[in-house]
């Protein structure tokens, strides 16, 4: 874990049209996470992030309240998402289980809505699954695994 940085998206980014799809990102997040957002809010579905040193994604700046993070999947992270920043984005239908500190670690404070996550547990976070913290909306929780249609169209890296 660890074994590389990460994959940064930062405020020089095409915000609408920076997309992170069908991927699968392992070992790295040597330093805040295996993706690290500054200032950006690129759209982040139908990724699996497993084994981050420390979390799955990293989002620092007021940039970063309109990112996309849907149908994802974080596990065996330190943390699956590690959010530092007010206005927070929307979560909704990811899959968080086996993270060791936290499902989703939140130190904004604004209410981050994620509803409709499943945190590894049918009784939601917090039981025995994942944990939760911060000022978070996390009700109504999906009760078993989310399973995302990858119906949207697939683009090529430009």
């Amino acid at each position: 874990m660890g074994d590389w940085y990460y994959i940064k998206f930062d405020n020089t980014i095409s915000d609408g049209s920076t997309i992170m799809e069908h991927c699968k990102i392992e070992y790295a997040g040597y330093s805040q996470g295996a993706i690290y957002l500054y200032n950006a809010s690129p759209v982040i579905q139908n990724t699996t992030v497993l084994n981050s040193k420390n979390a799955g994604i990293y989002a620092s700046g007021t940039g970063t309240g309109s990112a996309t993070i849907n149908c994802n999947t974080f596990t065996n992270n330190k943390n699956g998402i590690y959010w530092t920043a007010s206005p927070p984005p929307e979560i909704h239908n990811n899959n968080f289980f086996s993270n060791t500190d936290h499902g989703l670690y939140y130190s904004g404070s604004q209410t981050m809505n994620v509803e409709d996550n499943w945190w590894g547990d049918t009784l939601g976070p917090n039981q025995s699954g994942d944990s939760t913290y911060g000022n978070l909306d996390v009700e109504p929780w999906s009760t078993s695994e989310n399973q995302c249609a990858a119906g949207s169209q697939n683009y090529p890296p430009i």
